[in-house]
Formats: C-alpha cells, sequence, structure tokens
C-alpha cells in the first residue's frame, strides 16, 4: 500500500465531489429549485469515484461514499475547491472569501459558552425589527470592516435574499465604494440579485465574498458538525490561556459511558445531539444518574439514534452526508430572564482569513418558563431548555455591557477558528499558489495545534 497515495486520495476524493456537484447544478440549475433533489446522483458519482480510489490506493478507501466525514481524521491538509471556498486569501489580488456564520452562546459564570456554529444562519424579519435604522446594523459593520481592508467589492452568496434585502443592498452601494451585490444559486432570484451557481473560481480583485450558506463541501462540515466542532473547541479553549479568557468549553463525550455526572434536581445534566443536525428538533435534553446513564450505555448507536424519531429519507440523507454522528455534552444551564425563562446570545459573525468579528448579537428567549423539578429520563418537553425560534422562542436586543462582551469573545473565537482551519486547510495564497498564506494587516495568528482534534 502506497502511503503518499493514501494521503493524497482524500484530497482528489473531495475535489472530485464538489467539481462533480458543480457540473450538475450548472447544467440542471435552470430546471431544478431545490438543490436536494441532486444528492442522489452526487453519491452514486462518489461511490464510483471512491471504487477508482480503492483500487488505487489497494484498500477500501475511509468512509466509502462520505469522503466530507473523513475530513477530521484525514492528516493531511485538505485543498479548497476553487469554486467552493468559504475561508481563503488571495493577497496577490488583495480578495478573500469568508463566512457569515451564526454563534449561539450560552452565558454563564461570567463566560461565553459556544454551544453551536451555523451556516445557513436564519437572519429573520423578527430580528430585523429589533433595529430601527434604514441598514441592518450587520451590514453596516461588514461595510466598514471591508473598507478598513481595501475591498472595493463585497459579494453576499446565500441560498435566497428578499426583497427587503436586496433594498439594503442597494441602500449601501450609493455610499459605496465598497458595492455591495447579494448572489444567489437558487434558480428564481429576485430583482437586483445576481444568479451564481457557485462563486468565481479565480479571486476578483478587491472582492471580499461571503458565504452565508451551507455548501456542502469539507470545510463547512469541518466548522458545524459538532462531532468536529467539540473536539477542536474544547482543545483550543481549554489551551488558548488569556487568549480564549472570554470563552467556556462544553465538556463532550463520545458515548454515554464516559459522561461525568452532575446529578442535580433541578436541572438536565446531559445533552444527546446528532452532529449535523442544524435543528433544535436534533437535540435531546435528559438527566441522568448513574443507574440510567449505565442503562443507556448498553444501548447502540442505532438504538440511541431511535430517539431522534428520523424518518428514512432523514436517515438516508444524514448517513450520505456523515452528518449523523451522536454527541455527548455536559448541560451547561442558562441564564434566565426575571421570569424564569431561558435565554442565549445568538452573535452573527463574519470569520475570514484577515478579520474575524463580531456583525451583530441579540438575545432569544424561550417562550415558556423552566420548570422547577427535572424527572430522570429523556426530557418529553424539552422546548425551555432548548433556546431557538422555531421551538419557541422570540427575540430581544442585548442588555447594556453585553454587546462589548460578547463582541470580545467573537474575536477570540475567530483567532481560535483561524489557528485551526489553518493546521487543517489551504486557507490561502499569493498570486494563485495555494500554498502560502500571510496573516495580512497586522492580524495576529492563532493558536498553533490547540485546534487539532
Amino acid at each position: 500500500m502506497n502511503a503518499s497515495l493514501c494521503r493524497e486520495s482524500i484530497n482528489r476524493r473531495l475535489l472530485f465531489a464538489a467539481g462533480f456537484r458543480y457540473g450538475l447544478h450548472s447544467a440542471l440549475g435552470a430546471l431544478v429549485e431545490r438543490p436536494v433533489v441532486y444528492r442522489g446522483a452526487e453519491l452514486a458519482a462518489q461511490l464510483g469515484c471512491d471504487l477508482a480510489e480503492s483500487v488505487r490506493t489497494r484498500r477500501v478507501v475511509p468512509r466509502f461514499g462520505r469522503p466530507v466525514a473523513h475530513v477530521p481524521e484525514a492528516g493531511v491538509k485538505i485543498v479548497q475547491h476553487p469554486r467552493y471556498r468559504t475561508y481563503y486569501r488571495d493577497d496577490g489580488a488583495n480578495a478573500a472569501f469568508g463566512m457569515h456564520l451564526g454563534v449561539d452562546f450560552i452565558m454563564h459564570d461570567g463566560k461565553l459558552y459556544p454551544v453551536d456554529l451555523n451556516l445557513n444562519a436564519a437572519i429573520r424579519q423578527q430580528r430585523r425589527a429589533l433595529y430601527a435604522g434604514a441598514v441592518d446594523p450587520m451590514l453596516l459593520t461588514l461595510r466598514d470592516l471591508a473598507t478598513k481592508r481595501g475591498y472595493r467589492k463585497v459579494v453576499c452568496f446565500a441560498e435566497s435574499w428578499s426583497a427587503d434585502y436586496v433594498q439594503e443592498f442597494m441602500r449601501l452601494s450609493k455610499d459605496g465604494p465598497p458595492a455591495f451585490v447579494p448572489a444567489s444559486p437558487g434558480r428564481r432570484c429576485l430583482p437586483g440579485v445576481t444568479r451564481l451557481v457557485a462563486l468565481a473560481q479565480e479571486p476578483e480583485a478587491d472582492t471580499l465574498s461571503v458565504v452565508f450558506h451551507y455548501q456542502h463541501c469539507a470545510l463547512d462540515y469541518f466548522m458545524t458538525n459538532q462531532h468536529c466542532t467539540s473536539r477542536w473547541l474544547n482543545r483550543g479553549i481549554g489551551a488558548g490561556g488569556s487568549r480564549t479568557d472570554a470563552l467556556g468549553s462544553v465538556a463532550s463525550f463520545g458515548s454515554v459511558r464516559e459522561i461525568d455526572l452532575d446529578d442535580s434536581d433541578e436541572l438536565p445534566n446531559v445533552v444527546i445531539k446528532l452532529g449535523g443536525g442544524w435543528s433544535g428538533n436534533l437535540v435531546r435534553i435528559a438527566r441522568f444518574d448513574a443507574e440510567l446513564r449505565d442503562r443507556y450505555a448498553a444501548f447502540t448507536a442505532r438504538e440511541l439514534r431511535s430517539i431522534f424519531g428520523l424518518g428514512l429519507f432523514e436517515r438516508l440523507r444524514g448517513w450520505c452526508g456523515g452528518h449523523h454522528e451522536l454527541v455527548f455534552q455536559k448541560f451547561i444551564p442558562p441564564d434566565t430572564d426575571q421570569a424564569g425563562k431561558a435565554r442565549i446570545i445568538r452573535a452573527h459573525m463574519l470569520v475570514c482569513p484577515d478579520v474575524s468579528a463580531m456583525l451583530s448579537c441579540h438575545r432569544v428567549v424561550s417562550d415558556a418558563p423552566l420548570p422547577r423539578r427535572i424527572p430522570l429520563g429523556i426530557l418529553e418537553d424539552d422546548a425551555p431548555f432548548i433556546v431557538n425560534y422555531s421551538k419557541g422562542a422570540h427575540y430581544r436586543a442585548v442588555e447594556a455591557g453585553e454587546e462589548a462582551q460578547v463582541s470580545r469573545a467573537c474575536a477570540q473565537l475567530g483567532e481560535l477558528i483561524h489557528g485551526v482551519l489553518g493546521e487543517r486547510f489551504v486557507i490561502g495564497g499569493t498570486q494563485g499558489n495555494p500554498g502560502i498564506h500571510t496573516r495580512t494587516r497586522g492580524e495576529r495568528n492563532g493558536p498553533d495545534a490547540a485546534g487539532q482534534s
């Protein structure tokens, strides 16, 4: 078996997957509204690719048919397909690719605990109603960051844009530069929205491209699947010292048996997640004692997944993407308002190689107060603990002094992410050389190996 071939194999598999996806979407995008219908064709093509790779490397490739799920343990830097860059900088062109990330923080004991990182982060009208200005503060901050770094164009690439946000982009462009270009891969784009199957293959000079949605690429998976994030976040925060002192880490475990219980009559103590669920419906809250923990530890992974009540299509989709990895975490008690309702902070961040910063933040408050006593077992009514708009919650502005605290936590999180992604992915180049990356304009590099999982 050729070890070098095996190391290179994961990049060939991933580049094939992205290239096939781009070709398929380019050919059929004008006919098909929802990309989910492509998944079967993409899986079939990947199975063929992985069969060829297995012959080439003389072994069955890891995670056959699902190369993104092998990224965390691949042990080689991953090359981003030029059409699906999510975190990349070309110094020669003064061009960068970054992501809009929704970060859910729980405030506890003076620290902010990042419990979820989201692409496709909702930008609802209910959130926009918190701000009275003519332009969303999130976009104003994005404009200021782009201006300071000499970008003359900002491409905002999302699954779709509402008419209200198209108008806000137009207002920003009138005051430019930079000019703001809303773009979408959707078949039916509103007037003013540029239809793009994917981002430009060659970086455009003086342009910042911000990805707002999940593109089903390796970096997206690594950033948002909690099977990955729970590991590199914990290691990075634990090893960061003063560089991560605003952040708290959530103890995570690979199996039920490993859970370190904090048995309380008042609160749950265990959170069970499916790693890439992207939904409050794929989180379960429980209170275990030692006896109940040992009972659940005897269950198979398949039996544990059954508590989420997934249908056949959801199970198949989760398997294809390598998303439904079980994650067990210690419950972090959320702070509450005066009515006893749990609340979290949602921060909207720009995460980019030459700048990562908070764009805006707001409170998400549960509609139901926390119950006073929690029975043993998995909670039947967990909505008061899973603070999520779709499960019954509302938005509020942050309180005085909180915005500065969240901004500091986001800055530290951004530096940690930079260190992690620099270890695992090719994240920059100079005049077309993808192997060179420089942290520009005096930005400090993040932790070196703290983010390795």
